[in-house]
């Protein structure tokens, strides 16, 4: 490119950034504030982060990758802005996925269906709304809809298409490299076509060695498939890979014609032998093998770790060959070892209450899972189907190749332990944080740390210092959905009357001995199952389900009874121990010239008046504009 054109597009790039930091700074400017520096880090090169992939890692030294960006409040997961300002904070690595829309155009997304990042009337919860799936929709219909905020509303950021993503890192020349997950097979080969098309239009950006394809090992058993695949396709040879496997890809893979023995072993399965090829293949084409182990059950010897911070797990007594069952997920984590590639790993990080305008815990949410029952927020991921959620311990499923006893994946510890360095993760901040501190941070990827925004509310965060993750928030519980009504006065809340009953009007009313400002509380009731106490925190008293009384709702001291305690439907209605939802009526009460209605029980209702919003409460800390302290 000539100097003239470089220096054109770098301002436009650094255009668009300060376009992009200038509206993110419109809606929340003391979180703007809160995250400039003083000054600009001077970020390492992206020839250093290459380098510093390519070759083993020393003393098990940690690369972290962002998973859908630096997203936030403001800047939607995975979109040009999430990528831009990932860049921008020096990140050694940004990890998105490619799908492909019904015409075959390939888009930077991360669900299956487009309900929770691109229709603001979609209701994760209920799961009820617009919700198509990406792949029934052409480019055009994609590209007609903006990406939402947390809050639901939309923002001028669209789908971006990967070629956009890839003009992006050569326009702005970005120091982070981009891991590119194919998340369908068919987007392979297209993926690939884009990055070499790049690297000929701009052969110095050296494309090929900044974006890494990670993909499914059955896609490619070995590199000599993917070798003749490249060929067969007119497509050069120098791509840069990451290789996945787990269970799944596994069954796939022993299913398949057998793969040949890798150099200077012999292995019983198909499985091992494709992970066993891989590893053993130039680090400069496939550097890092990402194995999706969840806990070392099929590790012949463990010990027992009861101190570690994220909680007690078995970790391997070595990595070695011998102390792996043989055909297993242990094996393939050995095998990496064994011809010294990387082992890269999936940190999860629960994604409910990340950036939440909402209460940040004391709640529960859907379980889309198992017996269904509502589980804890704070626990609590999205599914790729856009509804909620799921806890890690629904996700695990017994095979031949991996037990699944636990799910170890997000203690940081145990990852160490299996001598896994490429982490991804949402919340990468935490982990470079913790690795630093215990001394195995790759200082040249990630010369300095800083710890999350308090709003992305990572209980990742909480364990490396050692907190107990919330169970409780202050919060205004608003009739109507959150809805209002000029004949109610506006938004109606509940409210305490300690020993007597509960009753709602509108919110803040200037009254002194009664609260609209109510403590919601999670209390679990065994694996997968979850209720909700709601006390007033000046008495102490609670919300209490009397089973003789449907017109009245009772402030009681008797907290720990189990009426005290209440299930929240995903129509966000809360149901006692009978099955009774809490409502209310026009009851033609007056307080301070505005009516009021005291609280009583009813049976399948379907209206919005058993509906019931929680609001952090005005007096609430505020942790959206802050970040914590590293």
């Amino acid at each position: 490119m000539r100097g003239k054109e470089k220096a054109r597009r770098h301002a436009y790039v650094f255009f668009m950034i300060l376009v992009w930091t200038m509206a993110a700074a419109a809606v929340s400017p003391a979180s703007s504030r809160a995250q400039q520096p003083a000054s600009a880090p001077v970020c390492p090169t992206w020839q250093q982060q290459y380098e510093q992939l390519i070759h083993p890692a020393i003393g098990g030294r940690v690369i972290t990758a962002r998973h859908r960006g630096s997203f936030d409040e403001s800047i939607p997961e995975n979109s040009l802005g999430a990528f831009a300002q990932a860049f921008q904070e020096c990140r050694p690595a940004v990890e998105t996925d490619v799908r492909m829309t019904s015409d075959k155009k390939l888009v930077v997304f991360h669900d299956v269906r487009v309900g929770k990042m691109l229709e603001p009337s979609y209701d994760p919860e209920s799961d009820t709304g617009p919700n198509p799936r990406l792949d029934s929709l052409t480019f055009d219909q994609v590209r007609r809809k903006r990406l939402v905020k947390p809050d639901r509303t939309p923002t001028h950021y669209l789908v971006p298409t990967v070629e956009e993503l890839i003009q992006l890192i050569i326009d702005s020349d970005a120091n982070s490299l981009v891991h590119l997950e194919i998340k369908e097979s068919e987007a392979l080969i297209p993926t690939l076509r884009v990055i070499a098309d790049k690297a000929r239009l701009y052969p110095g950006a050296e494309v090929p060695k900044r974006v890494v394809v990670k993909f499914a090992m059955n896609d490619a058993p070995t590199p000599e498939h993917m070798r003749n695949l490249l060929e067969r396709e007119g497509l050069p040879q120098d791509f840069l890979f990451m290789l996945k496997v787990d269970p799944g890809i596994a069954a796939k893979l022993n299913e398949l014609p057998d793969i040949p023995q890798p150099p200077e072993l012999e292995l019983s399965t198909n499985a091992s032998r494709a992970v066993a090829n891989w590893a053993a293949a130039d680090h400069t084409h496939a550097p890092v093998i990402e194995v999706n182990i969840k806990d070392s059950t099929e590790f012949r010897r463990t010990e027992k770790d009861a101190g570690s911070r994220f909680g007690a797990y078995e970790r391997p007594v070595n990595l070695a060959l011998d102390n792996v069952k043989k055909g297993t997920i242990a094996e393939f984590v050995a095998l990496v070892h064994f011809y010294g590639a990387r082992l890269g790993a999936f940190v999860p990080v629960p994604d409910y209450v990340m950036f939440t305008p909402g209460p940040a815990a004391g709640f529960t949410v859907p379980n889309t899972y198992g017996t269904k029952e509502p589980i804890v927020a704070t626990e609590a991921f999205f599914n790729n189907t856009s509804s909620c959620c799921y806890r890690l311990a629904d996700r695990r499923a017994s095979s031949p190749v991996a037990a699944e006893r636990h799910d170890w994946r997000d203690n940081l510890d145990f990852l160490h332990s299996i001598g896994a360095t490429v982490l991804t993760a949402d919340d990468t901040d935490s982990i470079d944080i913790y690795a630093y501190e215990q001394g195995y941070l790759n200082q040249a990827a990630r010369p300095e740390h800083t710890a999350p925004k308090a709003n992305m509310n990572s209980s990742l965060y909480y364990a490396i210092r050692e907190r107990a993750v919330p169970d409780r928030a202050l919060v205004n519980i608003q009739g109507w959905d959150g809805g209002e009504s000029s004949a109610w006065g506006g938004k109606v809340c509940w409210w305490s009357d300690p020993g007597k009953f509960l009753w709602t009007a509108k919110c803040s009313l200037p009254h002194t001995e009664y609260s609209d400002e109510l403590q919601i509380e999670t209390v679990s009731r065994g694996p997968g199952s979850a209720k909700m106490r709601i006390r007033d925190p000046k008495s102490l008293q609670c919300v209490y389900s009397d089973p003789h009384s449907e017109d009245r709702v009772y402030w009681s001291p008797r907290c720990d009874d189990p009426r005290a305690l209440f299930t929240r439907s995903p129509q966000r209605r809360f149901l006692d121990a009978d099955g009774r939802e809490i409502n209310f009526q026009w009851d033609d009460r007056y307080t301070m010239g505005v009516p009021y209605a005291y609280n009583f029980f009813s049976r399948k209702d379907r209206s919005t008046w058993s509906q019931w919003k929680l609001v952090p409460a005005p007096s609430a800390p505020d942790s959206r504009s802050t970040t914590v302290t590293p």
